[in-house]
């Protein structure tokens, strides 16, 4: 089990949907396509998971919402530390 990010309140949950098509995330502004950057691809930055059932070809991916507030909050110790941005 993936613990919680410091500084995440409990009443936050604890994976979220992606936002839908031209909406952002209501937790930190990053549009579908942003969040999706740091969910997918070999070795991604930000914990998912696809929930399916048996034998679907698709599924509901959700994003750990921890693991992204985590993320965003090392960029910005980084950028402070003067090290860049990138991933």
């Amino acid at each position: 089990m993936i613990p919680p990010a410091r500084g995440v309140g409990t009443d936050l949950p604890e994976f979220i949907r992606l936002p839908k098509p031209g909406a952002r995330c209501r937790y930190t502004g990053l549009a579908r396509s942003a969040v999706n950057d740091l969910i997918l691809g070999v070795a991604p930055p930000v914990k998912s998971v696809v929930v399916a059932r048996k034998g679907a070809s698709r599924g509901i991916r959700l994003v750990h919402l921890g693991s992204l507030l985590g993320h965003l909050n090392g960029l910005m110790r980084q950028q402070e530390n003067g090290n860049g941005g990138g991933r």
